[in-house]
């Protein structure tokens, strides 16, 4: 499978190893893979406001994803921002990240990337913290 996106797709196994691995960022597929996401949800955030609203949007869409519903089920999706097309489209990439590496793996390039750091707020719960 194929991901649109500037960053190569490692298949599901590379990915899923490198990111269950207590040193990730030593695996290939790491950077590629968390830069995947990363990027598309900076898309999705450049055609908001740019501002911690936007970011708040974006952690409402991950939110529902994390709790197994569609990006845009979540409470907030009123925001005039989730309706524009190149939103919508950025989204479905998303999921389409989200069906290749499935929820597990999904959630832990989340934390990897900027969007998933602390810097923007309280973190979103982590569902599958390995105890």
């Amino acid at each position: 499978m194929k991901i649109r996106s500037r960053y190569k797709t490692y298949p599901k196994e590379e990915i899923v190893a490198a990111f269950s691995s207590d040193t990730p960022f030593e695996h290939e597929a790491w950077y590629p893979t968390k830069m995947m996401l990363e990027e598309r949800l900076d898309v999705i955030w450049r055609l908001g406001d740019r501002d911690e609203v936007s970011i708040k949007h974006i952690l409402y869409s991950i939110g529902a994803i994390f709790a197994g519903r569609k990006w845009n089920t979540q409470g907030d999706y009123g925001f005039e921002m989730n309706k524009k097309v190149k939103v919508i489209r950025s989204w479905e990439i998303v999921e389409t990240m989200l069906n290749y590496w499935e929820l597990k793996t999904f959630e832990k390039v989340f934390y990897s990337t900027k969007f998933g750091q602390t810097g923007y707020g309280i973190p979103l719960p982590k569902y599958f913290q390995e105890e």
